[in-house]
């Protein structure tokens, strides 16, 4: 058999991403809106950030493009920076 190395944690970011991360992770936490997904908790591994949410139904795409309120090119933008 061959022993693989070990992961690396959180391979190929810098102290200041993981920094940003965990902020970001934290602002989630406390916000509280009926558009924004509740985030119920977070977690870290060796290698990974984990975060759990409640469940949203659907895609994205679908429920913005089905909701015919914005323009297809809006949706499209929206769904890009996701």
């Amino acid at each position: 058999t061959v022993d693989a190395p070990p992961p690396h944690p959180f391979q190929g970011k810098s102290e200041k991403d993981i920094k940003n991360l965990r902020q970001e992770i934290e602002i989630l936490r406390q916000l509280r809106h009926e558009n924004i997904i509740q985030m119920l908790d977070s977690f870290e591994t060796k290698t990974e950030f984990c975060v759990v949410t409640e469940f949203a139904q659907g895609e994205l795409f679908e429920i913005l493009e089905d909701d015919q309120k914005l323009p297809e090119e809006v949706v499209r933008g929206i769904a890009k920076q996701l």
